[in-house]
C-alpha cells in the first residue's frame, strides 16, 4: 500500500512538473501582456511552463511586458508582433533541452523594445537550448537580445532568416549564434556591437546605419560582408582586429577601414565606396576560383589612389582593376598577380616585396 502510495504521488509530481499550457494571444494591438484575457485561455496565474504564441497573421503591438520566465515563445502564421516593456524588464526562456524554445517561423518578425522601458531576451537555466529564426528578430530603441546567459543555448538564423538591429544590442559568441547559409544580419544602427557568431559562407552581415559612431567588435570570420552607409559622418570606421571574408566584401558607399590588421578574402573584392587600408594588409586568399579587386570607388591608405599592401595567396590568381599605388609591401604567395594600372611604391616610402611562388 505505501509503495502505490509513493508511486501516486511520484507520478502527480512528475504531471505538475510537466504541466504546461499554450497561450495564444487574442487582444487588440496596444494591450498589455499582464490582462489576463488578452490570451485564450484566459491567463489567470503566469507560470514557467506557459508556452506563448502569436499566430493571428497580424501586425500588433503587445505593451507593458513584464520580468517573465516562460517555456517557449512562439511567432508564427505572418505575425508581425512588437514586444513593449513600460520599465527594466527580462522576458526569459527556459524550455526542454535540444527544442526550439524561441521560434520565429518565416514570414513572421518578433520585434522588441521602443517602449518607455527596456526589454532584454534571453535564455535561462535549461542546458542546450535553441532557437530558430526563420523568420526575422528586429531590435529597436532598448532592446536587448542575449544568446550567451547559458553557454550550452545555440540560436541559428536559418536560410532566408533576418536580424535587424535598428538600435538594440546583441550579446553572442560564436558558440550560442549562428548564421547559417543565405541568413542576414542588418546592422542598421549608428554605432553599436557587430555580433559575435558563427557565419556561414554565404551569410550577410549588411551594415547600412553607421552615421558618426563607428561599430565596435567587428570582427571574425565571416560569410559575405557589404558596407553601405550612405549617411557616413565619421572618417573611417575600421574593422577591430584581423578578420576573415569568406566570401564577397563589398563597399557600396560610406568609408570601411582595414585597421592595422590583416583582412582575409576568399572571393571578390569590390569597392564603390571607400577603401582606407591605412596600415592594414589585404590578403586574397581564396582557392575556389580567382578572384578580382574592382570598383570605381575611393582607394586610400590617407593618401588617395593608395593601397597599404596587399597579398596574393591564391594559385588560381588575382585581377587587379582600378589605377591605385601599392605602398608599404606586396607578397607573392601563390598564383599570379594581373594588373594594368598599378604602381609598385610610392616616393619617400620604403617598400617591400615578398615571394613564395606566386607571380606578376
Amino acid at each position: 500500500m505505501k509503495k502505490l502510495a509513493l508511486l501516486v504521488i511520484t507520478f502527480l509530481i512528475v504531471g505538475v512538473i510537466n504541466a504546461q499550457t499554450t497561450y495564444t494571444w487574442i487582444g487588440a494591438s496596444g494591450g498589455s501582456w499582464a490582462v489576463s484575457t488578452n490570451w485564450s485561455p484566459t491567463r489567470t496565474t503566469p507560470a514557467i511552463t506557459d508556452i506563448i504564441q502569436f499566430n493571428s497573421g497580424a501586425t500588433l503591438t503587445v505593451t507593458a511586458v513584464p520580468s517573465q520566465t516562460i517555456r517557449q515563445l512562439l511567432v508564427s502564421g505572418n505575425t508581425n508582433v512588437s514586444l513593449q516593456a513600460a520599465t527594466t524588464n527580462i522576458l526569459q526562456i527556459n524550455g526542454p533541452t535540444t527544442t526550439n524554445n524561441l521560434s520565429i517561423a518565416s514570414g513572421s518578425t518578433l520585434q522588441l523594445g521602443t517602449g518607455t522601458g527596456t526589454l532584454t531576451l534571453n535564455f535561462l537555466t535549461t542546458a542546450s537550448q535553441r532557437g530558430d529564426i526563420s523568420g526575422t528578430l528586429a531590435l529597436n530603441l532598448n532592446s536587448t537580445f542575449t544568446t550567451t546567459t547559458v553557454a550550452t543555448t545555440v540560436v541559428t538564423v536559418a536560410n532566408g532568416g533576418v536580424i535587424t538591429n535598428n538600435n538594440g544590442t546583441v550579446t553572442s559568441s560564436v558558440a550560442t549564434l549562428s548564421f547559417a547559409a543565405g541568413s542576414i544580419y542588418n546592422h542598421a544602427r549608428n554605432g553599436g556591437v557587430i555580433p559575435t557568431a558563427t557565419w556561414n559562407v554565404t551569410s550577410l552581415c549588411n551594415v547600412t546605419g553607421i552615421v558618426a559612431t563607428a561599430p565596435t567588435a567587428f570582427t571574425g570570420t565571416f560569410g559575405n560582408v557589404t558596407w553601405n552607409c550612405a549617411s557616413q559622418s565619421v572618417a573611417n570606421a575600421p574593422f577591430t582586429a584581423a578578420s576573415t571574408v569568406a566570401g564577397n566584401l563589398t563597399i557600396t558607399a560610406g568609408t570601411l577601414g582595414t585597421g592595422a590588421f590583416t583582412i582575409g578574402i576568399a572571393k571578390d573584392l569590390t569597392n564603390n565606396g571607400t577603401l582606407n587600408t591605412a596600415g592594414g594588409v589585404l590578403n586574397m586568399n581564396g582557392t575556389a576560383a580567382a578572384q578580382t579587386i574592382s570598383g570605381s570607388g575611393v582607394w586610400t591608405t590617407g593618401t588617395t589612389g593608395r593601397i597599404n599592401s596587399l597579398t596574393v595567396n591564391n594559385a588560381n590568381g588575382v585581377t587587379l582593376n582600378p589605377t591605385v599605388a601599392l605602398q608599404t609591401a606586396l607578397t607573392l604567395t601563390a598564383g599570379t598577380l594581373t594588373a594594368t594600372n598599378l604602381t609598385i611604391g610610392v616616393a619617400a616610402t620604403n617598400f617591400t616585396t615578398f615571394r613564395t611562388t606566386g607571380s606578376l
